[in-house]
């Protein structure tokens, strides 16, 4: 019978080729602002993900670094596929009108609307090299470095990629929503295959 009761995982065996795979590995940071999410990824990449990292390497899966646009500039990796709006030669089309531009960033008559501010946050912000991949894991000459979905995209189409291994960090926040994460890439039509073992979510008080 078609009740929740019954939905559970399956069991399914595929056969992968890897000249049409990529491992995504999102905001795998060697830093972060809580400290337990920073002791348990870290564990995971060095136990899990490095191993991973090299089996993929090994058998000719393209690596792609997706560290978060904030520290990508560091990484020369990451030119391959920017765009000239990327690199800044190109002016962003002008925003749309609505909602209006005080509501989007909740000041003068929308400040109430506003959301308490995370002060660890804001201090982050203003150091960008926190955002450094974990050593370890690279990026390693071969390796590419992509800063949105738009040129992860390019480097797919170009590469003849189409099927997505995740892992990474944080697994119910940046590696579901963000413009390179699954759901973005999963609606642009790609394979998505997210690796449980070698992820970690942010957890809460409750959880």
């Amino acid at each position: 019978e078609c009740t929740e009761a019954n939905f559970r995982h399956r069991d399914r065996d595929w056969s992968i080729p890897a000249e049409h795979s990529a491992l995504v590995l999102v905001d795998c940071w060697a830093e972060h602002f809580i400290k337990s999410h920073e002791a348990n990824s870290g564990r995971i990449m060095l136990e899990t993900l490095l191993p991973a990292v090299r089996a993929a390497r090994a058998a000719g899966v393209t690596i792609i670094h997706a560290p978060s646009p904030t520290y990508v500039q560091a990484y020369p990796q990451w030119l391959a596929y920017a765009s000239d709006r990327d690199l800044g030669l190109e002016s962003p089309p002008p925003p749309d009108d609505w909602p209006p531009p005080d509501f989007r960033k909740r000041e003068g008559e929308y400040a109430p609307f506003a959301r308490p501010a995370e002060p660890k946050i804001a201090e982050w912000a203003q150091h960008p090299s926190r955002y450094r991949i974990y050593e370890p894991l690279g990026p390693e000459p071969g390796d590419f470095v992509i800063a949105n979905g738009d040129q992860l995209h390019r480097l797919l189409k170009h590469r003849k990629l189409l099927h997505l291994f995740y892992a990474g960090f944080a697994a119910n926040i940046c590696v579901l929503y963000r413009d390179y994460g699954t759901r973005a890439m999963a609606q642009r039509g790609y394979n998505i295959v997210l690796l449980r073992d070698a992820t970690l979510g942010i957890e809460s008080h409750d959880t």
